[in-house]
C-alpha cells in the first residue's frame, strides 16, 4: 500500500468529529442566551483590558457594584491622557428573577 493513501483513510472520522464539535460550539450560543432570558443561567462577569480601552459587564470594576445586580450591561472604557478612565454603556437589559431548583 502506497505511503500516501495510508493516512487518506482516517480524514473522514477526522472531518466528521470537527464537524460535529462546529456544530456543537455553534449551538451552545443560542442555548446559553435562551438559558439566560429564562433565568436559568447567569450572564458572564468580566472586566478584559486591551491596550487603552477596557471591556467589562456587568459593570466596571471601579464601580464598585457586585455580580447580584437585576441587571445586564456591556461598558467600554477608554482611559484618558489624565489617568481617568470615561465610560460608555454599549448594552444594558433587566435580567429575569433567578428560578429555583426545586
Amino acid at each position: 500500500m502506497n505511503d500516501r493513501h495510508a493516512g487518506s483513510h482516517r480524514r473522514p472520522p477526522l472531518i466528521a468529529g470537527m464537524v460535529v464539535l462546529l456544530a456543537g460550539l455553534l449551538a451552545t450560543c443560542p442555548l446559553s442566551l435562551l438559558a439566560v432570558r429564562h433565568g436559568m443561567l447567569r450572564p458572564p462577569v468580566f472586566a478584559v483590558t486591551v491596550g487603552d480601552y477596557e471591556l467589562a459587564a456587568p459593570c466596571p470594576p471601579h464601580f464598585g457594584c457586585d455580580s447580584s445586580v437585576p441587571y445586564y450591561a456591556l461598558w467600554r472604557g477608554e482611559r484618558q491622557p489624565d489617568g481617568s478612565i470615561n465610560y460608555h454603556l454599549l448594552y444594558f437589559t433587566y435580567l429575569p428573577p433567578a428560578r429555583s431548583n426545586g
